[in-house]
């Protein structure tokens, strides 16, 4: 799916899970943190508008410390997109 219509240059974008949507908006001047609960499973994400953070969506502290290091370096956080998901099975 296609990022829907224009955003402002520098819009900060919070993302979990979206490898394809992180290029993509950083190729359209948004500054993205990608998360992922290991940094190094986002090697191939390498535009420079894009940060690379762990985070861990099952850990409350986790969540806490990614979105700290996104305001603390930027000042804010845009929007936030949240594909990541708890996968519960149960008998």
């Amino acid at each position: 799916a296609r990022a829907p219509g224009p955003l402002p240059s520098n819009t900060l974008m919070f993302l979990t899970k979206e490898r394809t949507r992180c290029e993509e908006l950083a190729k359209r001047e948004c500054i993205v943190y990608a998360t992922s609960r290991n940094v190094e499973t986002m090697d191939g994400l390498e535009h420079p508008n894009i940060r690379k953070i762990a985070l861990d969506v099952t850990n409350d502290e986790s969540v806490q410390s990614a979105i700290e290091q996104a305001v603390s370096s930027e000042g804010r956080v845009d929007i936030l997109v949240n594909n990541a998901g708890v996968v519960c099975f149960g008998a």
